[in-house]
């Protein structure tokens, strides 16, 4: 698709100013708000298809459970399935959503310890990155300002939880690891 900005009349132009209502378009709340692919413990690739209720009732949850009321912290692909809690749930909580770029997740991890360092209300992140921070962190004397960790994607160790618990021993540690 092209979109030329000079042309006299845009493409956008005829498009309705407001939102279709979507009871007029058919839409409920079992249609698909995405679908993940995944592999599976099969290697397999098979799509899970995610309805808006299911959505919509996660985020409730996640809103209810982790209380992300001030701010969070992107790290992961928006295309990532898990970006979903720390993406949506603060901003429909009222709070705010970093974004990291991309260079700063590689070169250092200079933008997360910025943002961890300085506030941060909610970060859902894997065990190895976390494990990964904290040594930097632990290294170089970087103090943490994190209220809640939700830690995924793989299994939690012992020595991960220990090393965090030096840095920020009253952040809360939320293990969502598994199905």
């Amino acid at each position: 698709t092209v979109v030329d900005l000079e042309t006299a009349t845009p493409a956008w132009a005829e498009l309705p100013a407001t939102d279709p209502d979507p009871r007029a378009l058919g839409l409920t709340s079992r249609h698909l708000a995405y679908v993940i692919y995944t592999s599976g413990s099969t290697g397999t690739p098979k799509g899970v298809m995610v309805e808006h209720r299911g959505l919509v009732n996660y985020l409730s949850w996640a809103c209810d459970v982790y209380d992300p009321w001030s701010s969070s912290m992107v790290s992961s692909s928006l295309a990532f399935d898990s970006t979903i809690t720390s993406l949506f749930a603060p901003l429909i909580c009222g709070g705010h959503t970093q974004l990291v770029m991309e260079e700063d997740k590689i070169e250092g991890l200079e933008g997360l310890r910025t943002w961890i360092s300085s506030h941060c209300g909610v970060i859902k992140i894997t065990p190895s990155h976390l494990d990964a921070l904290g040594q930097q962190m632990l290294a170089q004397k970087v103090p943490s300002q994190v209220d809640t960790f939700i830690i995924g994607g793989e299994p939690l160790s012992h020595s991960t939880v220990s090393l965090w618990r030096s840095i920020q021993p009253m952040a809360r540690m939320v293990n969502e690891y598994g199905p």
